[in-house]
């Protein structure tokens, strides 16, 4: 049987959802200290299947351009305060009120130990970590994975330059690329 939690331990830290956290991920791809916000954390058997599933899902703030992480902390951050931490973010509000993390959504396993040195981000230190994170900046790759997803494997250049004129009219898109294409 598969469960969701929105609280999971993982060695000495709590992590809670709606809560900033960097850590150090062994089987990274491109991002081996990712800045993320946790949604939940998922462990278990499938039943049909019988797969064994034990991760967090989160938002890796790193894919997001700069811009958009600051429109989502001075959104978040003052939730996060008034409520003393007790938030749950979840897909849907993502979805509804943040569509521009969805693309930075990803799954850290924790068997094997591919955590380690993992820190919460405490709120006055928020800013600091993760808006001006220049260092590491992966938002090109996270941009460029969203406009393969949206061309589709069939079509090439020419159903991507569709998918960037539809983007394009999105307001949260244009003003990250700087206007309409």
């Amino acid at each position: 049987m598969i469960t969701v939690r929105n609280t999971v331990r993982i060695g000495t830290v709590w992590f809670k959802s709606g809560h900033y956290y960097q850590f150090y991920y062994a089987n990274y791809e491109s991002d081996p200290v990712p800045v993320i916000i946790l949604l939940n954390h998922v462990s278990g058997t499938h039943p049909k299947t019988g797969k064994k599933h034990n991760f967090i899902q989160a938002i890796n703030l790193t894919y997001i351009p700069r811009q958009f992480r600051r429109l989502f902390v001075e959104h978040w951050s003052p939730t996060l305060e008034n409520n003393k931490g007790n938030t749950i973010l979840t897909w849907k509000m993502v979805l509804r009120k943040f569509p521009y993390l969805q693309f930075a959504m990803r799954r850290y396993i924790l068997d094997k130990n591919f955590i380690k040195y993992q820190r919460e981000i405490k709120n006055e230190d928020v800013p600091k970590v993760v808006i001006s994170s220049f260092s590491r900046d992966f938002s090109i790759s996270g941009w460029k994975a969203m406009m393969k997803l949206r061309a589709g494997k069939k079509g090439g250049v020419k159903r991507l330059n569709v998918a960037k004129k539809t983007l394009s009219k999105n307001r949260w898109f244009s003003n990250a690329i700087g206007g309409p294409i």
